[in-house]
């Protein structure tokens, strides 16, 4: 048994679809016949058997889904999806085919990357930023101490205060190398006095 559907009420809903603003949907029953069109004179008439949608009407049967990127009436890109559907409850499978134009896509495709490598490059800054900070903190600052106490040391001073010498790292073996060079300075020094 057949369905019994007006047509020109599914063809008015269907119209109202329009895939990425500028794209559009035709249903196409499993026996050729356009059921819904953006062409009003197509309804009711079956593709030509070598025509591409047709083609592809039989590849969507076929294998659950087809694509194929076609050029339409208007000789615009489009990029047609056609997937079949069971009608009603029965066996009987009716195809959506959805166009939309390869630039829409396109479009769509470009922003989305844009976006990500936006993106990416904000989490590189942040995360070089952060990187940055942290060598600063943790290696800059106590190396500039310990040049600014070896400065000192050298010129005589040795009333310095040697700070990270609990340091497990390269910083930490500095340090305790300027500690123990600061304190043969001293012993230096006091036994010059005493001379």
């Amino acid at each position: 048994g057949g369905i019994d559907l007006d047509l020109t009420q599914l063809n008015v809903a269907i119209n109202e679809i329009h895939p990425f603003g500028s794209g559009y949907v035709d249903v196409i029953t499993s026996v050729g016949t356009v059921a819904s069109s953006r062409d009003a004179a197509s309804l009711g008439t079956k593709p030509a058997e070598d025509s591409p949608v047709f083609k592809l009407t039989q590849q969507a049967l076929s294998t659950g889904a087809a694509t194929a990127d076609l050029t339409d009436a208007s000789g615009v890109p489009m990029r047609y999806f056609a997937v079949p559907i069971n009608v009603g409850g029965t066996e009987d499978k009716w195809i959506v085919i959805s166009a939309v134009p390869v630039a829409a896509l396109t479009a769509a495709v470009d922003s989305a990357r844009n976006t990500i490598i936006a993106l990416a490059s904000l989490c590189v800054l942040i995360a070089g930023g952060l990187l940055y900070g942290l060598i600063h903190t943790l290696v800059g600052r106590p190396l500039g101490r310990l040049g600014r106490h070896v400065g000192k040391m050298s010129a005589g001073d040795y009333d310095v205060a040697i700070t990270d010498t609990e340091r497990t790292d390269e910083i930490g073996t500095l340090a305790r190398a300027l500690a123990v060079f600061r304190e043969n300075g001293i012993r230096i020094a006091s036994m010059t006095e005493e001379e």
